[in-house]
């Protein structure tokens, strides 16, 4: 089967994200549809993580027909968290990503629900433990640029409040999904 992401637009979104490091693994096999899609994202994820154990973070997503993770290593003095979100666009309507938003105009802004929706969740997920807010309706978007057919980039407004210095995002659009990934640094 041909990757899901090729090597170019990994290297594409590493690029954006300003990592060295990045790893995307993705497969039909762990869609949520699938009875074990938990345990097998988790188990080859978990190989990755004891190898590169505390110096590393990850972020899982499923949808019904696809399921993934992404990985990234990082030095002491370049932490960072990471956040992953992937979703079959169709799946999200206008009222579930209205609600997702923290002003009628955080909506407006956005390209698409799907890119909206994706994005909060990417971003919520890269605030992992004191960082996150209660709700994903409490972050903000921002700044939302279309590069061309398949990139979209957005950051998270007000980073600071989040113990952030910098909350960013790109996305990659391909027919019929939407994926997301964002850095928090500190």
């Amino acid at each position: 089967m041909a990757e899901l992401i090729s090597a170019a637009e990994v290297q594409f979104i590493k690029n954006h994200l300003q990592v060295s490091h990045l790893e995307i693994s993705i497969r039909p096999s762990w869609g949520s549809k699938q009875a074990s899609h938990r345990e097998e994202i988790h188990g080859e994820l978990k190989k990755k993580m004891a190898k590169a154990y505390p110096f590393s973070d990850s972020s899982i997503s499923h949808c019904l027909t696809l399921g993934g993770f992404v990985f990234t290593q990082f030095d002491s003095d370049h932490v960072i968290q990471i956040g992953f979100d992937l979703e079959e666009d169709s799946r999200v309507t206008t009222e579930v990503a209205r609600r997702v938003c923290l002003t009628e105009d955080e909506f407006q802004r956005a390209p698409s629900a799907a890119s909206l929706w994706s994005a909060k969740e990417a971003a919520f997920k890269s605030l992992k433990g004191p960082k996150q807010p209660l709700v994903v309706s409490e972050i903000e978007l921002t700044d939302w640029k279309k590069l061309d057919s398949q990139y979209e980039t957005v950051n998270v407004a007000g980073s600071a409040k989040f113990q952030s210095s910098q909350i960013q995002g790109i996305l990659l659009k391909k027919n019929p999904y939407t994926f997301a990934f964002f850095i928090a640094r500190p």
